[in-house]
Order: C-alpha cells, then structure tokens, then sequence
C-alpha cells in the first residue's frame, strides 16, 4: 500500500475541524504537512502551512523551530498565498536575532510591493510590528508605510485595520 501524503488527508477531509481530529487521530499527519511545507510547490505548501497554522502549540513550534531557516528563505517566492501563511506562522515561533532582521527585510519587502494580496500585506506588517516591540527603534521606520501611497489599494476594512495597528505603533 502506498504512503498517504498530507494532500491525500487536505482532499479527504475538506472541513476543517476533520482535518485537526484526524491530526489528533494521527500525528504523523504534522510530519506529512511539514514535508509539504517545504516542497518547491507552491499551491502543495501553503495548504500544509495554512494548516499547521490551524495546529500551533509549543509541541508543534518546537518542531517548526528546526526548519524555520527553510521556511524564512521560503518568502522569496513569489506566492503571495504562501508569504501568508509563512508569515503567520513564523509570528509565532521565537527566532534569533540574525532571522529576525531577514524576516523584518523580508516583511518590510512583502508590504512594499503593492500588487501583492492586502491578506498578505498585513500579514507582513504583523510581522514587522511584532518585531519592532522587540526592538523600539524599529518603529520609527515602519511608521513610514503609514502614507496614502502604501494604503490606497487596500479595501475600507483592511485600510482601518491598518490604521489602527499604526495608531498602537
């Protein structure tokens, strides 16, 4: 009998609650979406991370702890859906300095460009903001993104979502 991988669970269990009792049921099912969330694949690597995002404790991050350099370098590609997911899941994971400053790099590069998807733009500026209560000096340079320029494209509702992330900054 062939291996199941986590697309073969991700397809049978299309709810999402399914899917977390199967994880509970069957915990190489983490192992299976870990394996995904690093393949070259775009479309095969996001649905692993969305739902290892669904999963995080710190059983789960301690895991992802030993591949977060992969998955950092991961935000190079171009797959705004992917950024997403990366970006949510690497707010939750304590990193050493020197990939914090790439992640803040990479954050900052994700929210500059602005054909990307506003889900993933915000996401990039969690990211940057979580960051910066870390480090205080940071804010000053991210309260440059609060210009019309950066937020003209984003819909009402994630525009006052900004607005009120730069308000707290």
């Amino acid at each position: 009998m062939a291996q199941k991988d986590f697309e073969f669970y991700f397809k049978s269990f299309r709810k999402k609650a399914q899917l977390i009792e199967e994880f509970e049921r069957n915990n190489s099912l983490f192992s299976l979406a870990l394996d995904d969330a690093l393949t070259e694949e775009s479309a095969k690597a996001w649905r692993a991370l969305w739902f290892i995002n669904q999963i995080v404790s710190p059983v789960v991050a301690e895991e992802i702890y030993n591949v977060y350099d992969l998955l950092i370098v991961r935000l190079e590609n171009g797959d705004p859906s992917l950024q997403r997911e990366l970006l949510k899941l690497l707010q939750n994971i304590n990193l050493p300095e020197k990939w914090e400053s790439y992640l803040f790099n990479q954050a900052q590069t994700i929210w500059e460009k602005l054909t990307n998807i506003p889900s993933t733009r915000v996401q990039a500026l969690y990211c940057m903001l979580k960051i910066a209560n870390k480090y205080p000096e940071l804010k000053s340079e991210i309260a440059l993104y609060n210009e019309s320029s950066y937020l003209e494209d984003l819909s009402p509702g994630i525009k006052r979502q900004v607005h009120r992330l730069f308000q707290k900054l």
